[in-house]
């Protein structure tokens, strides 16, 4: 297996380039390639925050095993707030990006599949987690699979019609 990671920054460099090119074009063409940019951008965007969730479920579970002859109690101690500081929020915040990546992960996988296709927002996650959170757990997998499984449900909806 190949270690070597991507050289850090080629993404955002492709990215700029991507906006140099728009502002680049004739004024003919460019609104549609700025909005197909644009269209483009708010994919990936949701993609990397489907990522974002698998790799905090990731360094939890990394730190819970490295942690497992502590307490119950303290081998999750301080991981929200890594995720926080990698993700350049407050701790606050970085509890909430934890939490729900463990329930994308665990109790809703269409919507992290609509995610990482880019299709689904994190807000729009976080309004999947937070509307199903009294459920039990088969309804709750339900609810995902009804409204997620499909690119075309919601396609189209605003958030108060999601939610």
């Amino acid at each position: 297996m190949d270690s070597a990671i991507p050289e850090r920054g080629d993404l955002q460099r492709q990215v700029r380039e991507r906006a140099a090119w728009v502002g680049s074009l004739d004024e003919s063409c460019r609104d549609a390639a700025a909005v197909d940019v644009l269209d483009e951008l708010e994919s990936l965007k949701n993609t990397v925050a489907a990522i974002q969730a698998r790799l905090a479920v990731t360094l939890t579970e990394t730190r819970v095993a490295q942690r497992a002859d502590q307490p119950a109690a303290a081998r999750e101690r301080g991981i929200a707030a890594e995720v926080a500081l990698a993700r350049r929020e407050s701790p606050h915040r970085g509890g909430i990006h934890l939490g729900l990546a463990v329930v994308l992960c665990s109790e809703l996988p269409h919507t992290l599949a609509a995610m990482e296709a880019g299709r689904c927002s994190e807000w729009r996650a976080i309004q999947m987690a937070q509307g199903t959170a009294c459920l039990s757990l088969a309804d709750r997998q339900g609810i995902d699979a009804e409204l997620m499984s499909d690119p075309v449900t919601t396609d189209g909806w605003g958030d108060r019609r999601f939610r």
